[in-house]
């Protein structure tokens, strides 16, 4: 009993044993002596050892040999009591052949508990027995393990990094993967660009005739080297956002050859490419025909590749400013979670909740959190994780939630900090600069911004996280600028900034709302009000395109101050700062900002 382990049932055990009164007898004792107790129907009865001393002083006791073949007993047992259930006993059938030191059969079923694993999204567990069954693998393969063999169980353990969001380590992996295959990109710089440069045309070309393209019928080895591809672009996008830039443009030519109808992962990988363009800001368009280009046909598909085209597309509408409540959150919710679709649930409630924050609505947003967060519970996945701080950090923000110290911050901070989602850490540091600003702890502001600027290299070809950090540098320099209004370098500095962040703000609509908001104060601090007066406008003009109801609300009410407390200028667009401040009021209250609405109380009262 005691090989089996601390929990055994009575018919494994009757099986390997070579009497069944004798194992009645036996337990009967045991079961009298309080070292074991039983549970269950008398046709699935089963066993715990009470104490876990007791189960491995009965273990310990016996000599190598009878453990090893009590061990091969034991697992040809489970296999013959249990063949309906077998897959419930994998990860105890590969401990119980491997300690019998039969290495192939425990690498066997170390891989099938791991696919199990997978299946039920269980990454962590995934990630163990795929781990253990390649060490079992080259411990049993001598000097010359099969590279074959070793690329599959790589690419194995890649996938089940990625699903739990360990980025950095599934690359690693998909990267071994890819090498085998010879499908790295070229090792010289002249290749490399030379490379780069095919296949933008290449995509280009498909983009304007997609005809061209997509003809040929993708075979087992096709369709396995895109999901790999497909897959490796996922981990490296919201690890590396240069490196995954580049190889993403060196993958476009392979998939491309390819018809949708063989090739499901590569239909779903096209929709991905429309982030190229639209993240990066280099076109809109070109990413809104990518996203058609791969919604073709796409009823005749399964719901997984049906939701990884709508969470791209959920992703361009963010972009765009197409900002909509959506009412399939729930439904989608609930299928994503029972398939175990845990990156692209990610990524769509993601892009769900800023929207519903830029629209004001902070109860839905808050429920759109705690998905994330019940989803990362149940999938263990670091990258789902990282994106509900993320998201919660810029919630705390909006809403004027934050606090000094906030705690809860700090914890997103050190969880993000620890599993390398480098991407995400640079909006929170930059979230928290700018909440820190706006509660006058500019030691504070400071420091965050520093963290945010450690980390904005890499991610500069990102508009939607470079504006974010220009952003929260305009704050700073701001409230600087406040306590500084003579010192000519902060005004400058201020000035240039601001500039930047509405540049590179142009195609990130809310960051797009603020930075001409901050350009405006900016402008109005410094003494060139009719030019505030513009920015002003342009920030209502978008604010009003996107029906971007939080951010539209405090630019009505900058606007009404300065037009309060300035005799030159009267009015804008027909209407008074008295006008303007009522709007905000409005808004304030209908949106619920408590923060917002005692700022322009305690304005009124001056």
């Amino acid at each position: 009993a005691s090989v089996i382990g601390r929990d055994f049932y009575f018919k494994v055990l009757d099986q390997a044993a070579d009497t069944i009164g004798e194992v009645s007898e036996r337990l009967q004792y045991l079961k009298n002596m309080q070292f074991i107790q039983d549970s269950g129907e008398e046709d699935n009865l089963e066993f715990v050892f009470k104490h876990a001393l007791a189960h491995q002083t009965a273990y310990d006791s016996m000599m190598d040999k009878k453990r090893k073949d009590l061990h091969i007993k034991i697992a040809e047992s489970i296999e013959k009591v249990f063949p309906e259930r077998i897959n419930e006993f994998y990860g105890t059938l590969a401990m119980h052949y491997s300690k019998a030191e039969n290495y192939t059969k425990a690498e066997g079923y170390l891989v099938q508990a791991g696919n199990e694993a997978l299946r039920s999204a269980a990454s962590a567990e995934a990630i163990d027995f795929f781990k253990e069954a390649f060490k079992i693998y080259l411990k049993n393969s001598g000097d010359e393990p099969d590279p074959t063999r070793v690329t599959e169980l790589h690419e194995k353990i890649a996938n089940a990094c990625q699903l739990g969001g360990k980025n950095k380590e599934a690359i690693e992996y998909y990267e071994k993967v890819l090498n085998h295959y010879g499908m790295s990109p070229p090792s010289s710089g002249i290749k490399r660009k030379v490379a780069l440069l095919s296949n933008m045309i290449t995509l280009l070309i498909v983009v304007n005739f997609p005809g061209v393209r997509f003809k040929k019928e993708a075979n087992d080895l096709n369709r396995r080297l895109s999901k790999i591809l497909f897959f490796y672009a996922k981990a490296l996008y919201s690890y590396d956002s240069k490196r995954w830039f580049k190889q993403s443009l060196y993958m476009f030519k392979y998939n491309s050859r390819f018809s949708f109808s063989s090739n499901a992962n590569g239909q779903a990988l096209f929709s991905a490419y429309s982030i190229l363009f639209n993240w990066t800001g280099i076109s809109l368009s070109i990413a809104d025909r990518l996203l058609k280009i791969s919604g073709k046909d796409l009823e005749k598909t399964s719901p997984a590749i049906q939701f990884e085209h709508g969470t791209y597309s959920k992703m361009h509408q963010f972009i765009q400013g197409d900002w909509i409540d959506d009412d399939r959150i729930e439904n989608l919710f609930i299928s994503a979670m029972k398939r175990g679709d845990v990156f692209n649930l990610t990524t769509f409630l993601l892009y769900c909740g800023l929207i519903t924050i830029e629209l004001g609505m902070e109860k839905e947003t808050n429920q759109i959190i705690d998905k994330l967060k019940i989803a990362a519970d149940e999938f263990d996945s670091d990258h789902t994780r990282a994106q509900h701080y993320r998201l919660k950090e810029v919630a705390l923000f909006k809403f004027r939630r934050s606090k000094p110290a906030d705690q809860r911050s700090l914890k997103g901070v050190e969880f993000i900090k620890k599993t390398g989602h480098l991407a995400m850490l640079q909006v929170v540091h930059s979230m928290r600069s700018m909440s820190a600003a706006l509660m006058d702890d500019l030691e504070s502001a400071r420091s965050a911004l520093q963290e945010a600027e450690k980390l904005m290299p890499p991610r500069k070809r990102i508009k939607i996280w470079y504006s974010t950090y220009l952003l929260a540098k305009a704050y700073v320099l701001t409230e600087d600028f406040r306590r500084n209004p003579d010192n000519q370098e902060i005004r400058r500095e201020l000035l240039k900034t601001c500039k930047t962040t509405v540049g590179q703000s142009r195609v990130v609509p809310n960051n797009l709302i603020e930075s001409h908001r901050i350009m405006a104060n900016a402008l109005w601090m410094t003494g060139q009000k009719k030019k505030a007066i513009r920015h002003y406008i342009k920030s209502i003009r978008e604010a009003e395109r996107v029906n971007g109801k939080l951010e539209l609300s405090r630019t009505y009410f900058e606007l009404g101050k300065r037009l309060l407390s300035n005799g030159s200028i009267q009015k804008v667009n027909g209407l008074s700062g008295k006008d303007y401040i009522g709007k905000a009021r409005a808004l304030f209250t209908e949106i619920g900002l408590a923060y917002d609405l005692q700022e322009l109380e305690r304005f009124e009262n001056k």
